[in-house]
C-alpha cells in the first residue's frame, strides 16, 4: 500500500502522514494515525486515509484544502504561491543578465551588450502588481504551472554562438 493519512490540525493546517513502509497495512494503519496524533499532543480528531495518488502535486502544497476524503487546491493561494515563485526567480534572472551584461560590455560584444541591456529593461519594469495581473486570469492549475510573463520568459538563457564557442 501506499496510504496517507490526512487530518486537520487544531490550527486548521493541512496535515499529510506518511506511514513507514512495514506500518503501511490494513492492520495498523489506524494504530499509526492515532498514535502520531496523540504523540504530537492533539485530541482525538478525524482523519482519513487515503492513497497517496489522490494527493495533488506538492508544488502547490500551501493552497492544499481538506474537503472531506478528499484535497483540493485553492486556485487563488495556488497564484498568490506562483507570484512568489516568479517573484524569486525576476530576482534570480535580473542578477544573471546583468552580469553578462557587464561582460558583454568588458568585451565589446556591442549586440549582445544591447540584448543583455534590453532584458535588464524589461526584468526592471517587471513589478509584482504585473507579476499578479499575469496570473490573474489563470483558470487552472496546470495554466498556472506553466505560466510566466514575457519578460521572464525571454531572459531565461538560450543556447548562443559567442566568439567561435557554445554558451548557454
Amino acid at each position: 500500500m501506499a496510504s496517507r493519512i490526512i487530518y486537520t490540525d487544531p490550527d486548521g493546517n493541512l496535515c499529510v502522514i506518511t506511514p513507514a513502509p512495514h506500518l503501511d497495512t490494513p492492520e495498523t494503519i489506524d494504530w499509526v494515525a492515532t498514535e502520531t496524533m496523540a504523540k504530537a499532543g492533539m485530541p482525538p480528531t478525524p482523519y482519513e486515509i487515503v492513497d497517496h495518488t489522490e494527493l495533488p502535486p506538492r508544488r502547490f502544497r500551501g493552497a492544499w484544502k481538506r474537503n472531506g476524503k478528499a484535497i483540493t487546491v485553492d486556485l487563488d493561494a495556488a497564484k498568490t504561491i506562483r507570484v512568489a515563485e516568479l517573484e524569486r526567480e525576476k530576482a534570480a534572472l535580473t542578477k544573471t543578465v546583468v552580469e553578462d551584461h557587464m561582460l558583454a560590455l568588458v568585451m565589446r560584444d556591442d549586440v549582445y551588450a544591447e540584448e543583455t541591456r534590453q532584458k535588464v529593461q524589461a526584468l526592471t519594469a517587471l513589478d509584482k502588481t504585473t507579476i499578479e495581473a499575469a496570473v490573474a486570469d489563470v483558470a487552472d492549475l496546470d495554466a498556472l504551472d506553466k505560466h510566466e510573463p514575457d519578460a521572464i520568459k525571454d531572459a531565461k538563457p538560450k543556447v548562443r554562438q559567442h566568439g567561435g564557442q557554445r554558451q548557454a
